[in-house]
């Protein structure tokens, strides 16, 4: 420990540089900086940031409600698949959640955005 107060004496700015040459915590006499890292928290009896969980939504998710006009409200999704020479190809489906009515399927190996807008506005 007295060999990073004196790195950090020295240069406050390159203390993490400086107190992985003054330790060895690992078997082959080089340091690390996650080793380093653990070392000083734990001659210091301070704790260890650990990465955070998996966020999670806040509050109550209520179902949608259903659609009982016609064009009331749309869902459009992209399907892809593969052919048999290997080439790609993406679809483009459009459709009414009140008839369940196939609006659009466009086809395509490469759909852009003004593709998309094109084939939605008219």
């Amino acid at each position: 420990m007295q060999a990073f107060a004196n790195a950090f004496e020295r240069s406050p700015r390159s203390v993490a540089a400086s107190a992985i040459d003054a330790c060895t915590c690992c078997s082959s006499g080089r340091a690390t900086w996650s080793t380093t890292r653990s070392w000083l928290h734990r001659e210091e009896k301070l704790a260890v940031r650990r990465p955070g969980g998996r966020k999670r939504a806040i509050g109550t998710r209520t179902p949608m409600m259903v659609p009982m006009v016609l064009n009331d409200r749309w869902s459009l999704d992209f399907v892809s698949d593969q052919l048999t020479d290997g080439l790609r190809f993406r679809i483009l489906t459009v459709v009414d959640d009140c008839t369940r009515e196939r609006l659009a399927l466009v086809a395509d190996t490469s759909l852009s955005g003004t593709r998309v807008a094109r084939e939605l506005t008219g």
